[in-house]
C-alpha cells in the first residue's frame, strides 16, 4: 500500500532536470504526511522520494512539461474547496466537527449555497446588505459570539477575510474573547476599507494538541511460580 502526501508549495518539488531525453519521474523533498489518530508532520526527504501519482489542486505548474507520472485533477473540485465559506456551511451541514463560526456576509457570493445556510448548527451567517444600523449589528454579532466562544472554552477568535473565488484570502488575525472591542473595531474597519463582495468569517480558535508519542505495547506480566508447582 503507498501513502498519500499533501505538497503546499511548488518548491517541495524536485526541479526538472535540464535537457531530459526521455520524460523524468516527479519527486519530492518535502510533504506533509499523515500518521494514525489525525496527526500530521512535515517532513523532509533525503534522497528525495519518487511520487507514484500526482492529483492537483489549483496550480498545475507541473502540466507545463511531459513527466513519466500518472496525473489527475478537476478544475471544477478546485474551485468548490477554494470557497471557503461554502466549503464550512456544507462541512457543518453534514455534522463534521467544527469550531462555531460567524460568518458577517455584505455580499451575495453565498447564494449557491443557501440550502446549507439554515441548516448549520455552529455556524451563524448574519447578512449585512444594508449599511444603515450596520456598525451596532456587527457590534452586538460578535459580543454575543465572543461569549458564546468562552462559554466554549476558546480563550481565542480567528478573523478572516474571505473573497469570492478565486480571489485568495489574507492572512488571518487572532484576538481574545474576553475583549469584543478590538475585534468589531478590526471588522468594521475591514468592511469600510474594503469593496463590496468580502465577507468576514470568524472562529473560535482551536489550540494545537501536541502529537503524542505512540508507545509500544507491553508485553504481558509475568506470574511467578510458586514452589512445587508442576505443568501438566
Amino acid at each position: 500500500t503507498g501513502k498519500i502526501f499533501l505538497c503546499l508549495s511548488s518548491s517541495w518539488f524536485c526541479p526538472r532536470p535540464p535537457a531530459s531525453a526521455c520524460p523524468p519521474p516527479v519527486f519530492i523533498r518535502q510533504a506533509i504526511t499523515f500518521d494514525h489518530g489525525g496527526q500530521t508532520y512535515l517532513d523532509t526527504f533525503y534522497p528525495p522520494r519518487k511520487v507514484t501519482y500526482l492529483s492537483w489542486l489549483g496550480e498545475q505548474f507541473l502540466l507545463e512539461d511531459q513527466w513519466d507520472c500518472p496525473m489527475g485533477g478537476s478544475p471544477q473540485l478546485s474551485c468548490i474547496l477554494a470557497d471557503t465559506l461554502g466549503v464550512r456551511l456544507l462541512l457543518d451541514h453534514k455534522d463534521i466537527p467544527l469550531p462555531p463560526a460567524l460568518i458577517l456576509n455584505s455580499s451575495h457570493q453565498l447564494d449557491p449555497w443557501e440550502p446549507h445556510n439554515g441548516e448549520a448548527k455552529l455556524t451563524k451567517v448574519v447578512e449585512l446588505f444594508q449599511k444603515e444600523g450596520r456598525e451596532r449589528r456587527v457590534q452586538q454579532e460578535i459580543s454575543a459570539f465572543l461569549t458564546s466562544l468562552k462559554l466554549r472554552g476558546h480563550h481565542k477568535v480567528v478573523v478572516k477575510i474571505c473573497w469570492p473565488s478565486p480571489n485568495p484570502s489574507s492572512s488571518p488575525t487572532f484576538y481574545s474573547t474576553h475583549d469584543p472591542s478590538p475585534v468589531s473595531d478590526a471588522v468594521l474597519d475591514i468592511l469600510s476599507e474594503y469593496p463590496e463582495g468580502q465577507a468576514v468569517l470568524l472562529e473560535g480558535f482551536i489550540t494545537t494538541v501536541p502529537p503524542r508519542r505512540l508507545k509500544p505495547p507491553q508485553p504481558p506480566a509475568c506470574i511467578p511460580r510458586k514452589h512445587g508447582d508442576v505443568m501438566g
